[in-house]
């Protein structure tokens, strides 16, 4: 008898380069990507057959039309509306997963305004910020193409800069 994969439904916010990256990546594997952006000009011509693009002029708003139980993953070009979907995706009580791709700065910033306004964790079950690692400079993660990437644990000071 066949096996037929499961299919896990996903939110991408934000069709920028490293929108653009994933969404060519996770067209190879079992998701069903719904990719959200206000900018039409910055989508491909050509998506995956398992991506479901949707312009929108307030992303905000495609927060209450998302299915529960859904991972969302946050990286827009702008940093208030990263911070304005994050709230909203943590308010809601069926958030599977919110991740934000920030630089350590931006990632900084956002955990002290979740402090600020009382944003806890229990609103939502697992927040992350993954780039959240001191490893990397903050726009250029891997300058050289030949460098393999380094985890987050492989520097014993966590503040160095590498060259």
């Amino acid at each position: 008898e066949p096996i037929t994969p499961t299919v896990a439904p996903l939110a991408l916010f934000g069709a920028g380069h490293v929108g653009r990256a994933l969404v060519r990546i996770l067209g190879e594997l079992p998701f069903h990507v719904i990719w959200i952006d206000a900018r039409r000009n910055e989508f491909p011509e050509a998506v995956p057959s398992n991506v479901d693009m949707r312009v929108a002029a307030d992303p905000l708003a495609e927060i209450e039309r998302l299915p529960s139980d859904l991972p969302a993953l946050v990286m827009t070009h702008d940093h208030d509306l990263d911070r304005r979907l994050v709230a909203a995706l943590l308010r809601r009580s069926d958030s599977a997963f919110v991740g934000l791709i920030a630089s350590e700065v931006k990632a900084a910033r956002f955990r002290m305004r979740r402090r600020q306004k009382a944003l806890t964790r229990t609103a939502s079950p697992v927040s992350r910020v993954p780039s959240d690692c001191r490893t990397f400079p903050a726009r250029n993660p891997w300058p050289s193409p030949f460098r393999s990437r380094p985890s987050c644990s492989e520097r014993s000071d966590p503040g160095a800069r590498r060259a």
